[in-house]
Formats: C-alpha cells, sequence, structure tokens
C-alpha cells in the first residue's frame, strides 16, 4: 500500500476530526412526525384515488389530449403529459393557498 493511502487511512485522529455538534431530538422527533403525517395523508389519497378510478370517476387521468400513449404487442409506454400538467397547477394552487393560510 502506497505511504500517502496509508497515512489517509490509519492517521491518528485529532480534536480537529470530532464534529461537536449534538443532534436535538426534539427537533428530529418532529420532522419524523410530520414525515409520519404526510406519508399517511398520501397513503389514503392513493386509496381514494384507487377507489374512484373503479368506479370510472377518473378513468381520464392518462387519457387526455395531451397524453402520448404508445401500445404494441408486448410493450405500452405512456407519457401523461397534459395530466401532468394539470396536477402541477393543481397542487400549485392548493399549496399557495396552504402555505398563505399558515403565514396567518
Amino acid at each position: 500500500m502506497p505511504t500517502a493511502v496509508a497515512n489517509i487511512f490509519f492517521a491518528p485522529l485529532d480534536d480537529s476530526c470530532i464534529i461537536e455538534h449534538m443532534i436535538d431530538w426534539g427537533q428530529t422527533g418532529k420532522l419524523l412526525i410530520v414525515l409520519g403525517t404526510g406519508l399517511l395523508l398520501v397513503g389514503g389519497l392513493f386509496v381514494l384515488v384507487s377507489h374512484l378510478n373503479q368506479d370510472g370517476r377518473l378513468s381520464w387521468i392518462g387519457r387526455l389530449p395531451g397524453d402520448i400513449r404508445i401500445e404494441r404487442r408486448g410493450f405500452s409506454c405512456v407519457a401523461p403529459l397534459a395530466t401532468s400538467l394539470i396536477v402541477s397547477i393543481l397542487l400549485t394552487i392548493v399549496l399557495n393557498i396552504v402555505i398563505r393560510l399558515l403565514k396567518r
């Protein structure tokens, strides 16, 4: 093993290598609660959308006039451009409303 590599891996630790930062477990716990709640809401949304799609109420998703759909024998490719644009606009509006309400 070359000397430079050995010095990197086997160099003695000094005080400059030690990170003196304590983890704030209270903030970490709050972050985990928020992330868990977000995952719960997204999961509930998936369940709701799957039930609505089985009834045919959301059958237009992925089949709008701007969505690209290529189907061949043994192959299919879907690029839902128009659906993505509509979902993006709706999410932008909803998140702007939520942010404005939280800033009050």
